[in-house]
Order: structure tokens, then C-alpha cells, then sequence
């Protein structure tokens, strides 16, 4: 096989290459790097990309022709190579390489073991400290029911206190519903917090059938000693325990702990799940959205989500990992993993028996959520597409893919509120929706509420030096948006993009223009701004409501003596609503506040209907 034509630059890196084990980085004309890749040795791999298009490696077809520039760092074996390339690749993100979907930092729970009295929290990144790491957790919905559970059934705390340095006078509200047993008030000491320490280990780690057994002996010893109360603590800690079993088992019919990794692949994109099979019974589902863009084997993507699944440091791999299809450096994975558990840990892909059973579901699972994946891609490109016809209409100098929009609500000018809401490609982003009292208005005045909440906005974007979103809807016409304009350009922001969308025949007004827009009303671009405009006009309305609700509970309630916002708060959490607190009987008032308080609030409510001026239902 003839070489074909090499860079000068080429031909003297690939003459340099050593003969030894190592990561490669080719770069492009730019200094970029474009590609990371580990080598047993150097020479042999590098070059083979440089060999013509009948190579086997499939990336050689692609590269060549980009690569201006290859360097090369130099381990002492092949394993070490296999880390510092993942390192490298999430540091870098290469464009060339496999990445994880938005090459983003998947959550770990951290239980701080290094520290008294340890608390478990969410981290992103995993630090070479005395803690204890467990994940990494893909599915953030399921990594927070993990959290609530292991909290809800331990006790362990979730506050940040120095406990080797700091007590409390008072215990927090979590030790007072149940929620933490107090070492910050001293209520419990190290030596009894050290086994929940454990259990919460053992719970993190799927060890539940050995958990649960602790939890019976000591259950069964705690009654005998009869000590309930810690006995009838165990009994619910089992229970919960077990329900959480019913909903999650799917048993093998034997006790084995392994892990089972299944890709599926469709263009560009794959999905490799992973089921965490513990004592028999899948107790964990995860997974990962990769990009190829390269149309790299599944072996290499699979070789990739193995380096992922288990970062060294965290918990330990099980001895055995089922797969859909084995990459090309097994024993050197099975030497990586090793070192990671302490043991020997075994990759094989099964093809007949519960095992085989078990990839197929898994594969099932991985084709179904590629599928929800690619379809949301799709959708997501329709709605660029409609946020790109929205900047041809207006005449931005770019796409508006951050807009926010504000809308002012109030009842006949009292109780002035208004709201602001984010939008991101189109799509609401609620974690960046804002509430706002209008604070220096009296009255009905629109102008001057819309002036002052887009001036505060802005006002706090400058002295956080946030970057300004790329369009501002303003809710309302002329007068409304020139109020905007001012506030805006008093902050320094004289080149903000906003419009106004006023309501009657959808005009949209831009600063500085006199005559309005009128998109067609079938218009993708219309359609972006009627979303923005009409959440924020939702998100408006609920405060304005939910304000109106807790004026009108405090002006009856807050009149009663002995009520204050305490018990208001509970009064209303308990009945919903001033009028169903008005129409319950004494003793079911009595049940929340005690007949003391309920008997004056039960004489207030008797008062009001005699007198025939009861206040509307809130």
C-alpha cells in the first residue's frame, strides 16, 4: 500500500513518532486540536491514518485531509493512555472525536465521609478527597429520587454546617418533621450517626438485599429490648425499602450482581443504556446519548461508555458487565476496570439464557430512548428554524435564540405585579422566569411599571455582568415599549433588540419605526412571539392571583388574635382556601391550632356570616 502525498509538517511528525505507548492530538491549520486517540504504539497507529482510503480505520478517510499538526504525549502503558485520552477528550472535546451529548459533567452524589457527621450531596465534578463519590448518574430525575429516599429514610442531613466546629441553639426544620435526627443541636452523636453512614453506603451501592437484613436484626433486637420507637424506625425503613423493590424488580432468578450495557446506533447519534443488576433484580436504568461523527465501530463507542460509566474513584464495578458488543481493547478495559474495583471484572456478551434476555431489554430500551432523542432533535431544528425566520422579519444581525419577555398585570390598579419570562431556541426555559412588586408606581400606570421592572432587569444584569438576552418582548404597543427603551438605554444597553406586540391585530413595533409589523398570521416567526407574549401574560396573571390569595387570608386572619403568619400558613396549607377555613367546624380547626386558637377563629367566622359581610372566596 503506497502512501499518498504527505504535508511536508506531516511527513516530519509521523517520522518522529516513538515506538511507544501513548495519546496522540492532530490539529488543524487553526492550532486546533481535532482529534485525541490512544496508541499501544505511537508509530504503528498514527500512521496507519496516513496509509490510503482502504484502511480499515475508517476515521483515515476523514482526517488526513484536515490534520496540520500531530502531537503526542507518552505514558508508560497502554492503560494509563486509555485515562489520559478520556481526560484529554472531555477537556478538549475534539470535533473529530465520540462525545457525549453536550460533552456535559453527569451529576455524582457525594456522601462527605471525609467530614463529621457526613451529609450526602449533589456534585458535578469528582475531587481527590476523603469523600465517598456514586455515580455517575445520567438520569437526573432519578439521581433526585435517590436523594429524597436515602434522606427520607436515613435521616441524613443535607445541611453545609462545620459540625467539628459549630453547633446550634435551635434545631432546623428538617429535624423537627422527621426529616434529620439533629447532630447539630447534639441530639445524636458520631458514634450512632456512623451506621446510617453505612446503610447509606450500602443503599447507594444497590446492596439492598444486605441492607434490608441489617435493618430486620436490628429491628428484631430493638423490640426485644423494647425500644419501639427504633424498632417501629426500622420496620418503616424496611418498608420503603421493599416498595421501592415492587416497583423497580425485574429478577434474573438468581443472586448476581452485574452491570448490562446495550448500544443503539442511527446515523451520527447512539445510545448506550446500562441496567445495574444487584443480588438478581435490576434496581438501577441509565443511560447516554453519544455523538459519532465519525461513524466510528459500536466498539469504540462502547469502549467509550465503559471509560464514562466508571471514572476511577467512584464506586467499584461489579465482577461482571454483560454487553450488546465487546470493543476491540477488552483485556486492556478489563485491566482499567479492575483497577477500579479492586478485583477482577469480567466484559462478555452473551448470547443465549437470562443474561441474553436481559442485552435485549436493554437494547430495547437504548432503541426506544434514541428514538425520543432524534425526535426531539427534529423538533428542536423546527423551532430553530422558526427563531431563524423571526430574524429575517426583524432585520436582527442574529438568531434570537435567548428572548425574554415581560407583561405587567394588576385588579383595578391595586396590587401592581409583573413578570418576565425566558425563552431558549424558541422553548420556554422556566429556570430563568422572574417575578416582580412593583415597588415606585401607585395606581393604574402600565408605562411606568413596564419602565421600572425592565430597568431592574437590566439594572442587575450590568452589576453581575450577565450577558443581555438577544431580543425583549414587551407586552403592549408604543407606549409601553418606548418606556423599555428608555430604561434600557439608562443602563447602557443602547443596542438591545426589542419589540412590542400589541394584542388587537398582532402589530409588532420596533424602536424607532412608526408604523407597525404585520407578519402573515400563520407565520412561524409570529407564532415565537405569541408564546412569549402569552406565558408571559400566564406567568403574570398567577402571581397577580396567588398575591390577591394572601391579602385577602391576611386581612381576615391576621385580625384574629393569636393568629400570625405561622399559623396562617398552616391554617391555610391545611384547608386550601379563607372561605373553607370559615365554613370548618371547630374541632377540625381545633386539629391544627388547638381549641384555644380555634374557638376565637371559629367566634370570627360566626361573626362575619351574621353580619352578612363575608369577604369573597380566596
Amino acid at each position: 500500500m503506497s502512501a499518498p502525498h504527505l504535508k511536508p509538517r506531516i511527513r516530519e511528525r509521523l517520522d518522529a513518532l516513538p515506538v511507544k505507548p501513548g495519546v496522540y492530538l492532530m490539529k488543524d491549520s487553526d492550532g486546533e486540536i481535532i482529534y485525541i486517540g490512544k496508541a499501544k504504539v505511537l508509530r504503528n497507529r498514527v500512521r496507519s491514518y496516513f496509509q490510503g482510503r482502504d484502511t480499515e480505520h475508517r476515521a483515515a478517510i476523514l482526517l488526513p485531509r484536515h490534520v496540520e499538526d500531530i502531537e503526542w504525549i507518552v505514558t508508560d502503558n497502554e492503560l494509563e493512555a486509555l485515562i489520559l485520552e478520556a481526560n484529554l477528550i472531555r477537556q478538549h472535546r475534539p470535533k473529530y472525536n465520540v462525545l457525549a451529548k453536550d460533552d456535559k459533567h453527569f451529576p455524582y452524589l457525594r456522601l462527605t465521609t471525609g467530614e463529621a457527621f457526613p451529609r450526602l450531596e449533589v456534585v458535578r465534578r469528582i475531587e481527590k478527597d476523603k469523600h465517598r463519590y456514586f455515580g455517575p448518574y445520567t438520569d437526573a430525575k432519578a439521581m433526585r429520587r435517590t436523594l429524597a429516599l436515602a434522606r427520607e429514610v436515613f435521616r441524613v442531613r443535607d445541611c453545609e454546617l462545620d459540625l467539628a466546629k459549630k453547633r446550634l441553639d435551635r434545631a432546623c426544620l428538617s429535624y423537627h418533621i422527621g426529616r434529620c435526627d439533629g447532630p447539630c443541636v447534639d441530639a445524636i452523636t458520631e458514634a450512632e450517626w456512623d451506621p446510617v453512614v453505612r446503610q447509606v453506603a450500602l443503599f447507594l451501592e444497590g446492596r439492598d438485599r444486605e441492607l434490608v437484613w441489617q435493618l430486620r436484626r436490628e429491628m428484631e433486637e430493638c423490640a426485644a429490648d423494647q425500644r419501639f420507637e427504633v424498632a417501629a424506625r426500622r420496620r418503616d425503613q424496611i418498608a420503603a425499602l421493599e416498595k421501592m423493590h415492587v416497583a423497580q424488580r425485574m429478577d434474573l432468578g438468581e443472586h448476581v450482581d452485574l452491570d448490562v450495557l446495550a448500544l443503539s446506533r442511527e446515523g451520527r447519534w447512539a445510545c448506550v443504556t446500562k441496567f445495574a443488576v444487584r443480588g438478581g433484580a435490576v434496581l438501577d436504568r441509565s443511560h447516554q446519548i453519544v455523538k459519532c461523527p465519525l461513524e466510528e465501530d459500536d466498539a469504540e463507542v462502547m469502549e467509550r461508555a465503559l471509560v464514562d460509566f466508571y471514572p476511577e474513584g467512584v464506586q467499584a464495578p461489579p465482577p461482571e458487565i454483560h454487553l450488546s458488543a465487546i470493543p476491540l481493547d477488552r483485556e486492556l478495559l478489563e485491566e482499567h476496570l479492575a483497577r477500579c474495583a479492586g478485583r477482577k471484572v469480567k466484559l462478555q456478551q452473551p448470547k443465549q439464557g437470562d443474561s441474553f434476555k436481559m442485552v435485549r431489554m436493554a437494547l430495547a430500551n437504548a432503541r426506544m430512548l434514541l428514538v425520543e432523542h432524534l425526535a426531539h432533535l427534529e423538533h428542536r431544528n423546527r423551532v430553530s428554524q422558526s427563531v431563524a425566520e423571526l430574524q429575517q422579519a426583524l432585520g436582527l444581525p442574529d438568531p434570537p435564540r435567548r428572548m425574554v419577555g415581560f407583561d405587567i398585570s394588576h385588579l383595578q390598579g391595586t396590587g401592581t405585579v409583573a413578570s418576565m419570562v425566558n425563552f431558549l431556541d424558541g422553548r420556554p426555559a422556566k429556570q430563568g422566569y422572574r417575578r416582580f412588586h412593583v415597588k415606585t408606581v401607585e395606581g393604574i400606570d402600565d408605562f411606568a411599571s413596564m419602565r421600572e421592572v425592565v430597568g431592574r432587569y437590566f439594572r442587575r444584569l450590568r452589576e453581575e455582568e450577565d450577558d443581555p438576552p438577544d431580543l425583549v418582548l414587551i407586552d403592549g404597543g408604543k407606549g409601553q415599549l418606548g418606556m423599555a427603551v428608555e430604561a434600557i438605554r439608562a443602563e447602557g444597553f443602547p443596542e438591545q433588540a426589542l419589540l412590542g406586540l400589541a394584542k388587537r391585530i398582532e402589530e409588532v413595533f420596533l424602536p424607532g419605526r412608526s408604523e407597525p409589523i404585520l407578519l402573515p398570521l400563520h407565520s412561524p416567526a409570529l407564532k415565537v412571539l405569541q408564546h412569549v407574549r402569552d406565558e408571559a401574560h400566564r406567568f403574570a396573571i398567577t402571581f397577580q392571583r396567588s398575591q390577591r390569595t394572601v391579602t385577602v387570608a391576611s386581612s381576615w386572619l391576621d385580625g384574629i388574635p393569636g393568629v400570625g403568619p405561622a399559623k396562617r400558613s398552616l391554617l391555610l396549607q391545611q384547608f386550601g382556601s379563607v372561605a373553607r377555613i370559615r365554613e370548618a367546624s371547630e374541632e377540625e380547626i381545633a386539629r391544627v391550632v388547638g381549641m384555644q386558637l380555634a374557638g376565637r377563629i371559629a367566634a370570627a367566622a360566626k361573626d362575619e356570616r351574621v353580619d352578612g359581610n363575608s369577604t369573597p372566596e380566596a
